[in-house]
């Protein structure tokens, strides 16, 4: 179950291929597509050393191949790609045969040992993915994050984080390396390419389902004391409407208008105003149905910091806000959603995104969509919010 597709876009003077690997998710698989990204890179059959993948890529102009995981509403994403300059400015047109060749070898033709990754790597990379995943929940805003999606969602996959978890990691060996990857070889697979060339799309683009989330009507509230540097807060809010909802476009304009920007309400009342944290944003997680705000501050402030910001969520619900705020909102989403064909990067995940989901791709249809919104669908969005949890994690 294989889908291509190429998008076209002149101006680059490089070409972008990407390869999508869908997978159920759980704790143990994105551990696993976490630990198998790094082994890759550590080397192929016909590659058999860092530097001979480096050498590699030099001989052909600094191709770059590199490897990740991604967690896509309740899916495990497993992410291989090519980055080459075109090779066209360099009359050596056969070379972008040879760069995927070498991409493919990385992928298709892994450093094996009697059936296996070779030991040392794996136990090498285990290593370091771990120390990686403890200096993460060293890192206070890190870990509340983290943690607010664990206590969220301590049944679902939607608490997920996509480079798994220690206790998973603990427990993995050799084979069941080698089996994830037996089993992403035979997993649905999206091919997505950016550059100059025009060619039409093969394969059958199939669509998936969205998990319902479960809404609480209670909030709920933790306290965490900790040895940070300084406390964090993590407010989390539920709307109702689901990821493809129309109510989508006005959640977006609340969330700058809020918290989105350096402009937003939250920044200007809540840290230049009255100085009660070092940083405070906003971010809506349509997958997961959330408004999260996020506070870094001094736990002396921490209450003062709790009634400012229910003032300003307050204030939007009364529409408490100008027109003028209202379309320099507007007016700088459409500037960021017009910006994405700017980034090869940007613009094909968003393909790609929008295609797993039978989500509109049409970014000029997005941004009328933004344009339309009306101060009442900003203040209708701003009242659906509902507290569902209330995470401080306190300095000790």
């Amino acid at each position: 179950m294989n889908y291509t597709q190429w998008i076209y876009k002149e101006g680059f003077t490089t070409k972008l291929t990407s390869y999508y690997y869908i997978l159920p998710l759980s704790p143990k698989s994105a551990t696993l597509g976490s630990l198998l990204a790094r082994v890759l890179e550590r080397g192929s059959q016909d590659y058999p050393t860092v530097e001979a993948i480096h050498d590699r890529g030099d001989e052909l102009y600094g191709a770059t191949a590199y490897f990740d995981v991604n967690i896509y509403g309740s899916y495990l994403c497993f992410e291989a790609k090519l980055l080459t300059p075109n090779y066209l400015f360099f009359d050596q047109p056969e070379l972008e045969e040879e760069a995927h060749s070498y991409f493919q070898s990385l992928l298709y033709r892994p450093l094996l040992e009697e059936g296996k990754f070779k030991e040392n790597i794996f136990l090498q990379e285990k290593e370091m993915l771990a120390q990686d995943m403890e200096s993460l929940l060293k890192d206070p805003e890190s870990y509340a994050l983290l943690r607010s999606m664990e206590l969220l969602f301590p049944d679902s996959n939607l608490g997920i984080y996509k480079y798994g978890d220690p206790k998973s990691l603990e427990q993995l060996s050799g084979r069941d390396l080698i089996d994830f990857y037996r089993e992403l070889m035979d997993a649905p697979l999206y091919i997505y390419h950016h550059g100059d060339e025009k060619r039409n799309d093969e394969g059958i683009k199939h669509t998936l389902e969205m998990d319902t989330v479960e809404v609480s009507l209670q909030e709920e509230k933790f306290e965490e004391d900790r040895d940070i540097l300084q406390s964090i807060l993590v407010k989390a809010y539920r709307v109702p409407w689901v990821y493809g909802d129309t109510m989508v476009y006005p959640s977006l304009v609340l969330n700058h208008l809020l918290g989105g920007s350096g402009t937003s309400l939250l920044f200007k009342r809540v840290r230049e105003e009255k100085g009660l944290c070092y940083s405070i944003y906003s971010r809506y997680d349509r997958y997961k149905q959330l408004f999260l705000i996020v506070s870094g501050h001094e736990k002396q402030q921490h209450q003062e910091l709790l009634s400012t910001i229910e003032e300003v969520i307050d204030s939007l619900k009364k529409g408490d806000f100008s027109l003028e705020e209202l379309e320099e909102t507007k007016q700088d989403l459409c500037i960021g959603l017009g910006s994405i064909p700017d980034s090869q990067g940007r613009h094909l995940k968003d393909s790609f995104i929008r295609d797993l989901y039978a989500e509109e791709k049409d970014i000029t249809k997005r941004m009328e969509e933004i344009k339309k919104v009306e101060k009442s669908d900003v203040i209708k969005a701003a009242r659906e919010l509902s507290g569902a949890l209330d995470l401080y994690v306190r300095k000790a």
